[in-house]
């Protein structure tokens, strides 16, 4: 092997997990680290399994220190994080921990950026047996050939990448800080609105003359109560039965939207469905154009709402989608948000209750009753929504653009493909 590269068991070592009793877990006791703890990079105590304090004696050896590298050995590989707690926690069978040599001057951080890189994740991949679980055995790992430069370029390297991580736990921690808020801010634009003033009225406790009782709850007064239906020019399904099957599917033509296009409470097309604008003719009555409003029919809830969005040509929707074309004093992304709020979904819970798959009809759909403020209302409403979703959505591009730069740097530098002699040279 080149005098650059070695194989990681000649610089580090693989420590793995005690295999803890069924009868030593408990309750109450000491967090113990499994597969499942694992997440996103870091490792998660809130819902580790715990042992009693009586079944870790004589093992110190596997107690967990803050700055531990982790990764799993067993079902998913791409598993890792790193304990960055000092709370006392212990490391479970199948589970590796990263260990220095203190013979060999390694770079702790430089190590553990190669096994939560590609380059690792393809050679466990490659090596590891098994068929209902993949597993890799430490001494698989141990002959994981690795790009091994001088101590200066691996403390470079990682010093590049840990800032590069640094930026994305930061924009990570700022998208979750923005989801919460906007989370709030819908909530209360949902249930208070705002004034012609443009600002949120006061709460109820605050101004109870401002509100109204209704079956949905306190309501500002200026707003209505309309059922779904009552809201729609039209409301459909999609086709039933032998009208629409799987001989129809085509590559390419008219779009077909199922019910996991709408999972995520907006309109994300993963189907790649489509059937001959022949056939799209004949189910003319399912069409869904830019604006309408979908349901889904089924699903852990049903009723899920998306708007279909201008960018899509119109499409088909499959019989587990209810399409509804709003009147023009609802705004579709108003009842798009109402729909996805509490007050509709006790509603779902209602008339699925007691029910094993919770599945809603057409006549369900339209009798939902949601809020109706008037439609200047509901634009300013709608207005102070896209702002905070276009902030998100602009943080998320930046997280997704520091991934990729991320993933792209480690290829270059843990291969050795890119090298960072020079840059070595102009911080000397």
């Amino acid at each position: 092997m080149s005098e650059s590269f070695k194989k990681l068991g000649e610089v580090a070592d693989i420590e793995t997990g005690f295999p803890f009793k069924s009868s030593d877990f408990t309750e109450i006791g000491v967090p113990v680290i499994r597969m499942s703890d694992l997440t996103q990079g870091s490792v998660d105590l809130s819902g580790a399994a715990k042992v009693k304090t009586s079944a870790l004696e004589g093992l110190k050896k596997f107690r967990l220190i803050r700055g531990d590298f982790l990764f799993g050995l067993s079902g998913s590989l791409d598993a890792y994080g790193v304990h960055d707690s000092d709370a006392e926690a212990y490391l479970n069978q199948r589970v590796g921990r990263l260990q220095a040599l203190e013979s060999e001057p390694s770079n702790y951080s430089y190590l553990s950026h190669v096994l939560s890189s590609d380059v690792y994740r393809s050679y466990a991949y490659r090596v590891a047996s098994g068929i209902a679980q993949l597993n890799i055995s430490p001494n698989q790992v141990r002959d994981l050939p690795i790009f091994y430069p001088s101590l200066p370029e691996q403390q470079k390297i990682s010093q590049i990448l840990d800032t590069l991580d640094t930026q994305i736990q930061k924009t990570e921690a700022l998208i979750a800080k923005l989801e919460k808020i906007k989370e709030g801010l819908l909530h209360d634009l949902l249930t208070r609105g705002i004034n012609q003033n443009g600002q949120l009225r006061p709460t109820p406790e605050q101004a109870p003359e401002l509100y109204k009782k209704s079956v949905l709850g306190l309501i500002p007064r200026e707003w209505d109560i309309s059922t779904l239906g009552g809201s729609s020019i039209s409301s459909v399904i999609g086709p039933f039965g032998s009208d629409l099957v799987a001989s129809d599917y085509r590559s390419e033509g008219v779009p077909v939207v199922f019910v996991r296009d709408i999972a995520g409470a907006q309109y994300d097309r993963v189907s790649q469905v489509f059937v001959s604008p022949r056939k799209a003719q004949a189910l003319s009555a399912h069409e869904v154009t830019a604006g309408d409003l979908l349901l889904t029919k089924m699903g852990l809830p049903p009723c899920i709402s998306a708007v279909y969005p201008k960018r899509e040509p119109a499409g088909i929707i499959t019989a587990d989608i209810v399409r509804l074309r709003l009147k023009a004093d609802v705004a579709p992304e108003w009842a798009h948000h109402y729909v996805n709020s509490e007050a509709v979904k006790s509603q779902v819970r209602g008339i699925t209750a007691g029910v094993t798959r919770p599945k809603v009809t057409l006549k369900d759909a339209r009798s939902l009753r949601i809020a109706v403020p008037d439609i200047e209302e509901q634009a300013r409403i709608l207005s102070i929504l896209q702002r905070s979703s276009s902030r998100l959505e602009s943080e998320s591009a930046s997280l997704a653009k520091l991934r990729a730069q991320k993933s792209g740097l480690m290829d270059d530098l843990l291969t050795g493909r890119t090298r960072v002699a020079s840059l070595l040279k102009d911080s000397i």
